[in-house]
């Protein structure tokens, strides 16, 4: 909450630091942040670090080392002037908690996640308000331990295609807005969802005003308990075959 802080002298010896946690947590006018001699080797938690640092345009953390951090949920999210970010040495492969990772990263024109993310449990609002994102690709990633995707892709207004053929969704319970406000997405293919354990499905495609077709046909609806808002506003939809829906717990 250094909400006037422009400017930070690079002193910090980090080799002991095990939590990062909100360290620049709203510094919004912080233009630029030099953290290339961070070492973050111990790191655990990096949960909120740069969380509304709204005037960062680049960010460099190329030297991070992150191979034992357990919580990223939140890290970038608000860094509404960062254009680009490089994050491909970033190392997930212990990271639990992704929700919100990039949310409201308004200025993203791309990303490509390359993650490690087997150990993965929450994805909620990853990517939500990311309303520059035109193109993200998620091939890489590993989601067999997912629980939450709620809202996911909500707001990503920009996004005309979305390849999720990679995703593995059998452990997912929550659905609810994932793909609310994708103003652009033309055609969604989840025929690869395995969604025999989601609870909530709630405002899922609402608002997909360009959506012309979506594959549905593997969804097991059997545990689904709220189904409100849906399709509100699929307003290009020509076809949907629901014969396979269960609905007997919806409320």
């Amino acid at each position: 909450n250094c909400r006037n802080l422009e400017y930070l002298k690079q002193n910090f010896v980090t080799k002991n630091a095990i939590s990062f946690s909100g360290m620049f947590y709203h510094c919004d006018l912080l233009s630029s942040l030099d953290i290339s001699n961070f070492d973050t080797t111990n790191a655990k938690y990096m949960d909120n670090m740069f969380y509304s640092c709204s005037s960062l345009k680049s960010l460099n953390i190329a030297n991070f080392k992150t191979k034992n951090v357990e919580t990223m949920s939140f890290m970038f999210s608000s860094c509404t002037s960062l254009s680009s970010l490089n994050i491909d040495n970033l190392d997930t492969s212990n990271v639990k908690d992704m929700s919100y990772m990039f949310r409201y990263c308004s200025s993203l024109a791309s990303l490509d996640i390359k993650f490690d993310t087997k150990n993965v449990v929450d994805m909620e609002y990853m990517f939500q308000f990311c309303t520059d994102l035109k193109e993200l690709k998620l091939s890489k990633i590993n989601t067999e331990k997912v629980v939450d995707m709620s809202g996911m892709f909500e707001g990503c207004i920009s996004l005309s295609s979305l390849d999720l053929s990679s995703f593995k969704t059998s452990s997912v319970k929550q659905m609810s807005s994932m793909f609310n406000d994708c103003k652009s997405l033309v055609g969604l293919d989840l025929s690869n969802f395995d969604t025999k354990n989601v609870l909530n499905m709630a405002s899922m495609f609402n608002n997909c005003v360009l959506l012309k077709s979506i594959d549905i046909s593997s969804f097991n609806t059997e545990k689904v308990e709220d189904m409100s808002y849906m399709f509100d506003h699929c307003e290009s939809l020509i076809s949907l075959n629901l014969d396979n829906f269960k609905t007997q717990n919806v409320q």
